[in-house]
């Protein structure tokens, strides 16, 4: 196994009693006072055997007030919200998991490193392990504010030198700082990812734009997926953004050029925020080797759904509405126990918009248990409802149109609702369902296929798999087949490509120079490995 590196220091301070000593894992030692004397290193400050935790006081302004993320948050509310992260928290425990792929783009994970760390921001101190994937930890290092102690715990050989004078400089997360002072003290001590996404190093906003695409659960918590989109909008990252701090809890990266598949994985799988300091953590003085460590004991449950709603238990399931008022039409109820991510609020925050799988849907307050501030809610204008009638529908039509698609004849079609297409700027919508269950979204007043929703019952045939060059090819020509716009747009639109689990695979062409609410006219395909088309949304051909 290859060892950690570090930089040997030239003069190496070390007790011959230390090196007598095995260590242990946030445990101050109890033996006899002349075995557990932390080293003398110059200067010194503070008695031998002392943990020392010094306050520092970083030269920040106060941070401004940025209201939790969600979907509607532009790129400079979520680089604002990254920048400032450090200040939404004082203490700090974190698991990570770093894996790197096969740089042919595959996908294929060629290694995994596992990383804890314990920060303490007040007193500019961590202790951070890490070691493979599935073993014991090789690396560990302590800093305590004025000693920094890194051992390799292979072979015990360790180094002790004065903490870094970088600790005591500016911190100016703005803009207009240098890159030294723009990156956190503490991020410069820490080995591993664990550094990129607990202190996410600020972004240029000249160079890249961020956007937000979906509300997903990470680490335990809510986050914003973004992409880091660069130059020529090329998707290079791909980060899981904590609603509430900041802190990324995933970061994808696809490199410079944009790959289909991430060449390097950085997550959280567990992360405590404000956790009380164990005694004696920071102390570089310890009993036994380390190894990695149960996470601490922290009620974290609060933040974890902040921005969310919950029904009030005997309440009932209450009702979802297509608009902010009893006169939009019920549109489906959330039960006792489901919880769902607001996005938006009314004026008079009586009425809040939820983010559901089916799209957005409306819920009367005070039916509703709200976690977290309200006022970091963005406010959305009251809209009057445009009841549609059902009468209107034409169903030979619809049919006719669904057909020509699927090239299936005898489709048996329902009518379910017609309500705002959450992924064509809201506009009003046919959604219908046909004998097997499968979802189809038509434009009311063109009847284009909007959306065919993702068929569960569609399933690979594994002896067929095709590459993804052949996939990307059925794609493009189903694209070509079935859109009027694809074929002249092809010189503006911007590719991009992914897969869930090596199973289904997604292929999208978006138009950036307009939009459809919070998001572009696009058309993605959706294939099964085998190459059967499961999933496809065309709004490209939807009139302004």
């Amino acid at each position: 196994m290859n060892k950690p590196f570090f930089h040997k220091p030239i003069i190496l301070v070390v007790v011959g009693a230390l090196l007598g000593m095995s260590l242990t894992a946030c445990s101050v030692a109890s033996a006899d006072p002349a075995d557990t004397s932390a080293p003398e290193i110059a200067p010194a400050r503070g008695a031998q055997g002392e943990s020392l935790i010094v306050e520092h006081t970083l030269d920040v302004e106060d941070p401004p007030s940025i209201p939790n993320l969600n979907l509607v948050s532009d790129s400079e509310m979520i680089l604002q919200k990254i920048r400032w992260s450090h200040t939404t928290w004082q203490t700090l425990w974190a698991e990570g998991l770093d894996r790197w792929m096969s740089p042919d783009g595959s996908g294929v994970i060629q290694g995994e490193v596992r990383s804890q760390a314990w920060v303490s921001q007040p007193g500019q101190s961590l202790k951070e392990m890490y070691g493979h994937q599935g073993e014991e930890p090789t690396f560990m290092q302590v800093l305590d504010g004025v000693s920094w102690l890194r051992m390799d715990l292979n072979d015990e050989y360790r180094e002790i030198v004065a903490a870094p004078n970088f600790l005591d400089g500016i911190y100016a997360p703005d803009q207009e700082a240098s890159e030294e002072q723009a990156r956190h003290p503490l991020s410069r001590i820490l080995q591993t990812a664990l550094a990129q996404l607990v202190f996410p190093f600020p972004v240029d906003t000249g160079e890249v734009a961020l956007k937000g695409i979906v509300m997903e659960e990470a680490a335990g918590r809510m986050a914003l997926v973004v992409d880091l989109l660069r130059a020529g909008d090329v998707r290079t990252d791909r980060l899981w953004v904590d609603a509430e701090t900041g802190i990324l809890l995933v970061r994808q990266h696809f490199g410079r050029g944009g790959s289909a598949q991430p060449l390097s994985e950085t997550r959280l799988t567990a992360i405590a925020y404000d956790p009380p300091i164990p005694e004696g953590c920071f102390s570089l003085a310890f009993l036994d080797i380390p190894g990695f460590e149960e996470p601490p004991s922290v009620d974290n449950t609060e933040n974890p759904e902040s921005g969310s709603v919950n029904v009030i238990p005997g309440m009932g399931p209450v009702n979802l509405r297509q608009g902010p008022g009893t006169d939009f039409d019920v549109i489906g109820q959330l039960t006792e126990g489901a919880k769902a991510f607001v996005i938006a609020t009314t004026a008079s925050r009586d009425w809040l918009q939820l983010f559901l799988d089916g799209g957005p849907a409306w819920v009367y307050a005070p039916l509703v248990q709200f976690m977290g501030d309200p006022s970091s809610v963005p406010i959305k204008d009251d809209s009057s409802p445009v009841p549609i009638p059902s009468s209107d529908f034409d169903l030979d039509r619809a049919t006719e149109v669904i057909e020509s698609f699927t090239g299936k004849s005898g489709t048996r079609l329902s009518l379910v609702d017609v309500s705002a297409m959450p992924n064509a700027g809201l506009r009003p919508g046919w959604q219908l369902v046909d004998d097997s269950g499968r979802l189809y979204w038509l434009d009311v007043e063109t009847y284009h296929l909007v959306q065919i929703e993702p068929a569960p019952l569609v399933s690979a045939d594994p002896a067929g798999s095709k590459s993804i060059e052949e996939l990307r090819q059925i794609a493009e020509r189903i694209a070509l087949e079935h859109s009027l716009q694809f074929g002249g747009l092809m010189d503006v639109l911007v590719y991009s490509e992914g897969d869930k689990l090596d199973q289904n695979y997604f292929f999208q062409w978006e138009n950036r120079t307009k939009h459809w609410g919070s998001m572009p006219p696009m058309l993605q395909v959706g294939l099964t490995s085998d190459g059967q088309l499961f999933s496809w949304l065309n709004t490209l051909d939807l009139p302004e």
